[in-house]
């Protein structure tokens, strides 16, 4: 007599099934949260930076702004580059820098 063989090897026997979707007491699990939308920026072209020290003043007066998540500052490029977290507000950014004694030069 011949013996049937399994078409599972001993691993294949050996590992668990996979495990069917999560359910929870109101039913299925929910779906993973999608990916965030990638941030907004702007752009902005001053002149008159001069060091990294001028990039951190530029940066830290952009911080202070009610719409802005972050900024960061290039003396090399004049530019600085606004994290957005609400709607900017152009007349607020030429002051910030302005009040800096920077040449606010408009929105790339």
């Amino acid at each position: 007599r011949r013996r049937r063989r399994s078409a599972e090897t001993p691993a294949e026997a050996a590992a668990p099934a996979p495990e069917p979707a999560q359910e929870t007491a109101h039913g299925p699990a929910p779906e993973p949260a999608p990916e965030p939308a990638p941030a907004k920026t702007l752009t902005v072209s001053i002149e008159g930076m001069m060091c990294h020290h001028c990039e951190t003043t530029v940066k830290r007066a952009l911080e202070q702004l009610p719409f802005t998540a972050g900024a960061e500052a290039d003396f090399e490029k004049g530019t600085a580059v606004i994290t957005l977290s609400g709607e900017p507000d152009e007349a607020a950014i030429r002051k910030a820098i302005e009040d800096q004694d920077y040449a606010y030069l408009g929105i790339k």
